[in-house]
């Protein structure tokens, strides 16, 4: 779902994103109702505080020695 999910940025509104789990076999009227309900909402709103906090502005971001680097900016090794 994930790269599903990163191949349609453009298309992300709640039937889209049901349509891309319906088709991946994954339980997309639960994914609905989960949605609706806010089931998840404070554990996606303490996590955006926290990438504010600490800076990061996209995905994905990882800490190196307590630097924050993304895939744009990570010397290929």
């Amino acid at each position: 779902m994930y790269d599903v999910l990163l191949g349609h940025q453009g298309a992300l509104r709640l039937a889209d994103v049901a349509d891309y789990a319906r088709e991946l076999g994954l339980d997309s009227e639960r994914l609905v109702d989960e949605v609706r309900r806010g089931e998840y909402r404070d554990r996606v709103s303490e996590d955006v505080s926290s990438a504010d906090e600490s800076g990061v502005s996209g995905t994905p971001t990882f800490f190196i020695n307590g630097r924050a680097t993304t895939a744009s900016t990570t010397p290929q090794l």
